[in-house]
């Protein structure tokens, strides 16, 4: 069996993101058939090579005949749009697949961590909403390691755990990304 996957908002850093994991290679867990990549009318039309395809980049709107016949749909935009997006992407009769904060605290949504707790996709209604960076960070830190399962893991004590998380926004992120980067090397080396 394979898969068509969509991702709106392919143009954006998490969408881009997304595209080079394809390019790593054939994924036997994600066998894909076919790609669309869905991004704001100001990146529509952009051409988009992925495995060696060149796509273009169609305009993403709030219709499901536009998602109609994909299977799976990863949703890298804003949360506003993915309130908008995601109900219809399920309606559609693809699973969404979201990176926003939209649905993470929603009960009837799930939020998936895959390394730690892939049983919860299962009850899914058309969307799965994904973690955030830090959280992503922190669970897989604290995960069981396959030992137990997340509900057993749930009840274990741990003791507190501290991160620092770097984070950019938007257009800003890569700027940001590097700034944090020299910040880290100048606390490295003693001089802050």
């Amino acid at each position: 069996m394979t898969y068509s996957v969509g991702v709106v908002g392919a143009t954006g850093q998490v969408g881009r993101e997304f595209l080079r994991i394809l390019e790593e290679g054939e994924r036997a867990d994600l066998p894909i058939s076919s790609l669309r990549l869905f991004a704001s009318q100001r990146s529509a039309g952009k051409r988009i090579t992925v495995r060696g395809q060149e796509h273009i980049v169609e305009c993403a709107e709030p219709d499901p005949a536009l998602f109609a016949g994909l299977d799976f749909v990863v949703s890298a935009i804003g949360d506003e749009e993915a309130r908008v997006y995601s109900p219809v992407i399920a309606k559609a009769g693809a699973l969404n697949v979201d990176k926003s904060n939209a649905w993470r605290m929603d009960p009837t949504v799930p939020l998936v961590v895959p390394e730690v707790n892939p049983e919860a996709a299962r009850g899914h209604h058309g969307i799965i909403a994904g973690p955030n960076c830090s959280t992503n960070s922190r669970m897989k830190a604290a995960s069981p390691s396959g030992e137990h399962s997340f509900s057993e893991w749930r009840s274990f004590c741990l003791g507190p755990i501290s991160m620092t998380m770097l984070l950019g926004r938007g257009d800003y992120s890569r700027p940001s990304m590097l700034f944090a980067a020299a910040l880290a090397m100048q606390f490295r080396i003693g001089r802050i």
